[in-house]
């Protein structure tokens, strides 16, 4: 059995890292340009997606107008039929 006053001083182990990850710091300069790489992707990916919306803008407006100018030729097409 272990005594009382061996109980009341005992305190858990304590283990150190090995010493080269002891009072290791970050290089602060590290982070902000992982950062910029980042936003700089994030950056040309929303350039990208602009692009891409704005070409299927085009190409949707492009359509609406050969529908109408589709619909005008069967118009003409069935008025010289009759």
């Amino acid at each position: 059995m272990i005594a009382s006053a061996d109980l009341d001083a005992w305190q858990p182990a304590v283990e150190k890292a090995p010493r080269k990850y002891r009072d290791r710091q970050p290089d602060a300069a590290v982070r902000p340009m992982l950062m910029d790489i980042v936003a700089g992707e994030s950056t040309e990916m929303a350039r990208r997606v602009s692009a891409l919306e704005e070409a299927v803008n085009a190409l949707s407006l492009g359509l609406a107008q050969l529908r109408a100018e589709v619909a005008e030729l069967r118009a003409a097409a069935n008025d010289a039929c009759i």
